[in-house]
């Protein structure tokens, strides 16, 4: 009986449960055990009564209950976890892509940006000579000197004739 009793005193105490611990040891010492030997095997048995038979049934269903609730409580920290690691590659995949995607257009803007703007700077340069060689033209079919307008426009006397 004293081994029996230190067997349900440390599991009732493992799993923390202080009325159950109380009413078990009320009971053990209200029941009586009748040991006897096997032959054939050689191990103790003993014969239960209805009040151990109802005992062994609460504490069977109760750590039931509590392996239950502790596997649910597992399950949903498990599963939390699982969905917030989820959670986090989804959005930075989503993220990433999003990012991918306003960097692509923000570069085609800049780009188109910058396009217009050399487009505009070339523009003025070809228009600059342009006048440059219209002004030399012009001047040279006025009959003024081939000197005064290479100082005036920057050109050579063969780029003037050529013009």
């Amino acid at each position: 009986a004293l081994k029996l009793r230190t067997i349900f005193t440390n599991i009732l105490n493992y799993f923390g449960k202080k009325n159950a611990f109380d009413r078990l040891l009320k009971y053990l010492h209200e029941l009586e055990y009748n040991f006897m030997k096997e032959d054939s095997a050689g191990y103790e048995s003993f014969q239960t009564s209805e009040k151990e038979d109802e005992m062994s049934q609460l504490f069977i269903s109760d750590m039931i209950q509590k392996s239950m609730a502790q596997g649910r409580e597992e399950g949903i920290m498990q599963g939390m976890e699982k969905g917030i690691m989820q959670g986090m590659e989804k959005g930075i995949m989503q993220g990433m892509e999003k990012g991918i995607m306003q960097g692509m257009e923000k570069g085609r803007m800049q780009g188109r940006e910058e396009g217009r703007e050399e487009g505009r700077e070339e523009g003025r340069e070809e228009g600059r000579e342009q006048g440059i060689h219209q002004t030399a033209k012009n001047l040279r079919d006025t009959g003024i000197s081939m000197d005064i307008i290479s100082k005036s426009t920057g050109l050579t006397a063969e780029e003037i004739q050529r013009l």
